[in-house]
């Protein structure tokens, strides 16, 4: 049959199984087509890669260009925008192989807890040859190992952060930053004393009127039976515990009671002792 359209004649010559069974079931009409209909194969489509960012802007600004037609803002969370919009976790940070000319340089890297951007600000240092100021605009950084975006439980003490061909090593931090991340212990594994207290019970229990106490006695040279952190650090080695920088941090703040940058082992002896923890005074 031919039918017309836009004065064109056009002739019907070929319909599909669908069509046939469809025309014989409701009209009892036959549909005997003249020319074999090719079944249409399913084209597989290549999957849509974003091309690499060139460096301009930010990346999801520039993702807004390949994923729409027309350009729109990233998506903002809000609620996590106003609790934590005046949350900033800071490190003092180094670079983790300098050459001899940046040994001295010393970077001041801060997480924005609410949007998840990272700024860093170098030190100024009077006759150091560099002028101090911002290194890095705040920006979302994407931690090459994982191909995603730095998060909050990437900071820590001793962390090494690449960044823009940069690798920082944070070495310090404020004193707001190590409380926030000792409350918020769920999303800062490092910091989280219970963790840390569950492995010094189970490998120090029994230990402590022996061969620790000798080895404490050896260490503490003045004898007023405390320690300073790095001397707490060697003496937690050489009982055959490795912790981190943080969790050494971590553990020696919990038994600096007067925050004096000493460590009190009578306190630590009742830790390993009991397995209980006295509360911070």
């Amino acid at each position: 049959k031919k039918i017309n359209v836009f004065n064109r004649e056009i002739q019907l010559c070929a319909c599909d199984k669908f069509t046939v069974d469809y025309y014989q079931s409701q009209f009892g009409i036959d549909q005997h087509a003249c020319i074999p209909l090719l079944d249409e194969k399913e084209v597989k489509r290549p999957p849509m890669v974003p091309p690499p960012h060139n460096g301009f802007g930010s990346e999801e600004d520039s993702l807004g260009s390949v994923l729409s037609l027309v350009p729109k803002a990233p998506k903002m969370d809000y609620k996590k925008y106003n609790e934590n919009s005046r949350t900033e976790l800071r490190f003092l940070a180094k670079f983790a192989k300098p050459q001899l000319q940046d040994m001295d340089r010393e970077f001041i890297v801060t997480f924005y807890m609410a949007t998840e951007k990272i700024g860093i600000y170098e030190k100024a240092k009077r006759n150091s040859g560099f002028i101090g100021g911002k290194f890095l605009e705040r920006m979302k950084v994407k931690n090459h190992k994982t191909g995603k975006w730095y998060q909050p439980k990437d900071f820590r003490l001793g962390a090494l952060l690449e960044m823009h061909k940069y690798t920082f090593k944070l070495y310090q931090a404020d004193e707001f930053t190590l409380k926030y991340m000792e409350e918020k212990h769920a999303n800062f594994p490092h910091a989280s004393i219970d963790a840390i207290q569950k492995i010094l019970v189970t490998k120090l229990r029994g230990k402590v009127k022996g061969t620790l106490s000798k080895l404490y006695i050896k260490l503490d040279l003045n004898r007023d039976g405390y320690l300073s952190y790095k001397e707490f650090d060697n003496f937690l080695k050489k009982s055959g515990i490795e912790l981190n920088e943080h969790e050494i941090v971590t553990l020696c703040r919990r038994f600096d009671l007067d925050k004096n940058g000493v460590v009190d082992f009578v306190e630590f002896q009742k830790l390993v002792r009991d397995g209980d923890v006295v509360a911070r005074r």
